[in-house]
């Protein structure tokens, strides 16, 4: 009888990873993307198989990762089932998972760390929103999504686990925030417009290990216009319950005289950006404001809380060889993000504004990148340079003191206090990481060597002085299809 399975429908990945201690070069491989071990960190495999070409999508899910730091440890052992199915415009997807998690303090044991993602592409400085089957979902619990798709717009609603990126700075995580949750995802693509609305429910899982019931909106709108030009406008809402209100599907939230003091019941943010694209890369600008609303507009309210990004990228070819270099700068004001919880700043949003900065910051790094397709050699050097006023000589802490800088209702006007960037007691960190890849045949192995200046303590950021080192290996077996990886 004739066989009609063709190998090349499908594909396999397993992938392994060893991460030792400490420093940011491990960052890119670990099972979170901030956070650092002091001991070893093992995760493997992640497996995913399904047919390239069918209608019907499977994939095993399995992980095991032992994770340590500072303050805990803990085994996550996770395995489960997914598929997809597709049909046209239609598409259905589910999972059945088992999740099982040992040591972790304060968390029950029906839950794993979850999350929203959102990745920022490199050099474009826009962000763009990702879902989908992952490892570290509800124990015992099941997943679902439907999606539904248009000639100009997609509609995708269900209850969805996190996408884990590879690179802390290309992917801000709403961490903090455990399991599967409702999520309803609209999007509108018309000419050179195009405009997403997120509405979703979440556990919240603070620093001090409680959980909390968390609703996240986010609108966003861009225009392409012309080629070279890309602009975005987008806002955030982090409220606390389980509810939906139709006054947070207004895509002008900042209208709202909503007063945010200390716990109000929301958070918003408003992010203005725009990408000039040349043909030799682009240059990117993005400023945030925090707490946003009519009623402070005039108060000095922004002088305190306010970000921005400044980044130039420039990607080159030539033959078989492809450069890649990335300049970035980041400013973050003391009070911005440091209304809610703030041990976990920057958390809740989709910016390129990342969680390793924190309020009261700058950051400057260069990242570089070199390949060459034949020879299936890659390397990227990342150089970061962080300063923060951590405290100030009384010993007050600056921007993370949420008791400063923000009004008590009925409108304590101390929020117009100015603190200046940087003010306090200053702490800096030199990090330097050389991530080196070799693909041989089906057989693809990295190296990464990284060095730290100095201890660095930030909220949801450990950084050890010293030497550290990251390795793994990757098989992509010769008769499935390979699967096409960022970096590495």
């Amino acid at each position: 009888m004739k066989n009609n399975w063709r190998p090349d429908r499908w594909n396999l990945l397993i992938s392994c990873f060893l991460g030792l201690p400490a420093s940011l070069a491990a960052q890119d491989f670990g099972p979170y993307p901030f956070g650092k071990t002091d001991s070893v960190t093992i995760r493997l495999p992640d497996v995913i198989v399904n047919a390239a070409e069918a209608r019907f999508r499977f994939f095993p899910l399995g992980q095991l990762v032992s994770y340590s730091d500072r303050q805990q440890s803990y085994l996550i052992n996770s395995r489960g089932v997914g598929f997809v199915y597709t049909d046209g415009s239609l598409s259905v997807f589910s999972s059945f998972h088992d999740t099982q998690i040992s040591g972790m303090k304060g968390m029950a044991g029906d839950s794993s760390l979850a999350g929203l993602n959102f990745v920022r592409f490199k050099g474009s400085g826009e962000n763009q929103f990702a879902m989908g089957p992952a490892n570290q979902v509800d124990f015992g619990d099941a997943s679902g999504a439907i999606s539904w798709k248009g000639s100009d717009w997609q509609i995708q609603a269900g209850k969805f686990p996190v996408i884990s990126g590879p690179s802390a700075r290309n992917n801000l995580l709403l961490n903090g925030t455990t399991g599967d949750f409702p999520l309803i995802w609209f999007q509108m693509e018309k000419s050179v417009f195009r405009y997403e609305v997120i509405y979703g429910f979440m556990k919240h899982f603070s620093i001090r290990n409680q959980l909390s019931d968390k609703s996240v909106i986010w609108h966003r709108a861009s225009m392409n216009w012309p080629d070279w030009l890309t602009v975005y406008a987008y806002e955030a809402m982090v409220t606390t319950g389980h509810s939906v209100k139709a006054e947070y599907l207004n895509p002008f939230l900042f209208l709202r005289a909503v007063d945010h003091y200390n716990f109000s019941p929301d958070n918003a943010i408003l992010g203005f950006g725009l990408t000039l694209s040349t043909g030799w890369g682009s240059i990117y600008q993005e400023i945030l404001i925090d707490d946003l609303e009519t009623k402070k507009l005039g108060t000095g309210w922004f002088r305190n809380k306010a970000a921005g990004l400044t980044g130039i990228s420039f990607d080159q070819t030539w033959n078989e060889w492809k450069f890649g270099s990335d300049l970035e700068c980041i400013w973050i004001l003391p009070f911005t993000y440091s209304h809610r919880d703030p041990a976990h700043n920057l958390t809740h949003y989709g910016s390129p504004m990342g969680p390793t900065v924190g309020p009261n910051s700058v950051m400057v790094g260069f990242y570089n990148e070199i390949s060459h397709a034949s020879a299936g050699l890659s390397a990227a050097l990342d150089v970061e340079f962080r300063m923060t006023g951590a405290t100030r000589p009384d010993g007050r802490s600056v921007g993370e003191d949420y008791r400063v800088g923000h009004p008590e209702p009925p409108g304590d006007e101390r929020f117009m206090d100015y603190v200046s960037l940087l003010e306090g007691e200053r702490k800096q960190v030199l990090t330097v990481s050389l991530q080196m890849a070799w693909m041989w045949r089906d057989i693809r192995v990295w190296l990464a060597p990284g060095w730290t200046s100095s201890d660095y303590l930030m909220p949801a950021l450990y950084l050890n002085k010293g030497v550290s080192l990251s390795a793994g290996i990757r098989y992509e077996m010769p008769w499935f299809e390979r699967v096409r990886t960022d970096r590495w």
